[in-house]
């Protein structure tokens, strides 16, 4: 009788552990790392005229404001790469001009806004914000110096049951050649957005969501307040319409200034 008792013992500690595992990853996945890039957002308080305009480390320099998030390679130029993240972090600064900001006799405070990238070997980049769609909440940015394998982009959306992946800095936590890996399934839409059952939690913003292929289908935005394992993404097709215009509305501006053909000045990397 013990011994019956026993086997149903490690039977059940063998479910309980399968059923808290979560789904496993797919052997052969390759995580596209090198594409992952880490986003900040600072916003500083000019008190004083500094000496070195670019140091913000100068007493002249009040820290204000900022925000973190996620992002991905999406396509790359002579010049640089194209970034995807979420347009809340994008618009943050213009979120903080928004109030009236004045100093106790009266005169208007001084914003100076930064955003920054951080690729997977923790290598600093400044950024040009190129487009944001706040409904959606999707914004494509160029990276200057920049240059990394972009992720392929899915040639269809995601069906409900289908495992999901993704690489994400929640909290700001990464470090160099190290990204959080996450994985959950598509469930469906719910109003306009596609929901996924993936952890996440503020830094995840703006991270990518990768098929088994490890190619693009959707965009870390938000997460259920009261749990969370439930995020929200922008619909496959909307997001792949938006990156693709948003590089080619650039690119067009590249080539009419700088006379570059606009087939050497960009490079997208679509899946089967």
């Amino acid at each position: 009788m013990n011994k019956f008792y026993s086997v149903l013992s490690i039977l059940f500690l063998a479910l309980s552990t399968a059923s808290c595992a979560g789904n496993p990853v797919k052997k052969n996945m390759k995580f596209p790392t090198k594409a992952f890039v880490k986003v900040e957002y600072h916003a500083y308080e000019k008190i004083c005229e500094p000496e070195d305009p670019d140091n913000m480390q100068s007493d002249c320099y009040k820290f204000s404001d900022g925000a973190l998030g996620s992002g991905s390679i999406v396509g790359t130029s002579l010049t640089g790469s194209y970034i995807l993240t979420a347009a809340h972090i994008c618009n943050k600064g213009e979120d903080v001009l928004k109030y009236d900001l004045f100093e106790e006799d009266g005169a208007p405070k001084v914003l100076i806004k930064k955003f920054y990238v951080y690729d997977i070997d923790e290598f600093k980049y400044n950024v040009e914000i190129l487009k944001y769609n706040d409904k959606h909440d999707i914004c494509v940015a160029h990276v200057w110096g920049l240059f990394g394998k972009p992720i392929k982009i899915a040639s269809r959306g995601p069906r409900i049951g289908e495992e999901a992946y993704n690489m994400a800095a929640p909290a700001g936590f990464s470090s160099r050649r190290m990204v959080p890996l996450f994985n959950g399934m598509y469930s469906g839409r719910y109003q306009h957005a596609a929901i996924y059952t993936i952890p996440a939690i503020g830094g995840s913003s703006g991270s990518p969501i990768l098929n088994e292929n490890s190619e693009l289908i959707g965009l870390v935005y938000a997460r259920h307040i009261r749990f969370h394992h439930i995020i929200l993404s922008p619909r496959y097709k909307v997001l792949r319409k938006f990156i693709l215009s948003s590089i080619k509305e650039h690119t067009e501006k590249v080539s009419r200034e700088q006379g570059v053909p606009e087939e050497r000045s960009i490079k997208i990397r679509f899946g089967k």
